[in-house]
């Protein structure tokens, strides 16, 4: 398993701490959220294998989208 981040991008505080609310339902740990520019990043963290953090992304899309935030991505370590 890896520790993967996911990375999002919300315009409001409400946005971000609704999201970070759900995304912690769904088993991820939220790292960081914090002030970005005229918005909040939110970092989230899940140990899942990597193939799954692939499929996952495209759910969290589209969860980015429920809450008006923009899915960034995710990262990794690799070893």
């Amino acid at each position: 398993m890896a520790q993967v981040e996911h990375n999002f991008y919300c315009i409001t505080t409400d946005d971000a701490n609704s999201l970070a609310k759900e995304l912690e339902l769904l088993g991820h740990k939220v790292v960081a959220l914090e002030k970005d520019g005229p918005g909040f990043s939110l970092v989230t963290e899940e140990s899942v294998e990597l193939a799954q953090a692939t499929i996952n992304a495209a759910n969290l899309q589209a969860l980015a989208e429920e809450f008006d935030a923009v899915y960034d991505g995710f990262n990794t370590a690799i070893e």
